[in-house]
């Protein structure tokens, strides 16, 4: 039941996701952007960093990977969230 206010900015555009959670945010390159959210889903969450790629982009490093999309994925972090 904790609220979390996380704020970020990013040298490209693309989408900010919590995995278990219903939040995706578009971000712009060098505009912050800052959300607020409360912590309801008990457990362990990535939040993670979208970046569309395109066609015969490379993986950049072992926390990221490209997926059927095209759509670079970053693991940023990771919330978790113990019950009350």
């Amino acid at each position: 039941g904790d609220t979390f206010t996380i704020n970020l900015t990013s040298d490209v555009d693309g989408g900010f996701h919590i995995h278990g959670y219903d939040i995706l945010n578009d971000v712009e390159t060098e505009k912050p952007l800052s959300f607020t959210f409360v912590a309801n889903a008990t457990g362990k969450y990535d939040m993670v960093f979208h970046k569309f790629t395109g066609e015969g982009q490379q993986d950049h490093g072992d926390m990221a990977k490209d997926d059927e999309h095209g759509d670079m994925e970053t693991v940023l972090g990771s919330i978790e969230v113990f019950p009350n």
